[in-house]
């Protein structure tokens, strides 16, 4: 009986680490997850095929600063907010949140919707600590 306990939690623990894997998009995408720099060349080409969309809430994006030029559809409503994206079908859609969880799901959601994707890893956090350039909404003077 000890020995099917074990069995059951080592499938369990195999579950559980698949589950997390494919919700961290590590697993069974169908989109590219890019590192910071490699979107910086990306954006940098400036052959106006490249999109860069925040999942972020509104509240990060004016706090936190985002990319420049970032088109705001928070994850929270992107499921809702395909159709307003169409136009952007034929780009390179680079996605990003804080860290990469939430950029990695609303990855999953655009690819199966077919666009061209690609996830930038650990999200606006690790743009900042390569020192890529962010973009701040002032108020006032």
């Amino acid at each position: 009986m000890k020995k099917l306990s074990n069995i059951v939690f080592f499938i369990a623990i195999v579950c559980a680490a698949v589950f997390l894997l494919y919700q961290k998009g590590y697993i069974l995408t169908n989109y590219d997850s890019i590192t910071p720099l490699e979107a910086q060349s990306m954006i940098k080409k400036q052959d106006g095929n490249v999109t860069i969309l925040d999942v972020r809430t509104l509240g990060e994006y004016q706090q936190e600063g985002h990319l420049v030029n970032s088109l705001l559809i928070p994850s929270a409503t992107l499921a809702s907010q395909l159709d307003t994206l169409q136009k952007y079908k034929g780009t390179k859609l680079l996605v990003y949140c804080r860290s990469g969880n939430r950029s990695a799901k609303a990855s999953r959601v655009l690819s199966e919707h077919g666009f061209h994707v690609y996830n930038i890893k650990g999200g606006i956090q690790e743009w900042k600590k390569a020192h890529l350039p962010v973009e701040s909404i002032r108020y006032g003077r």
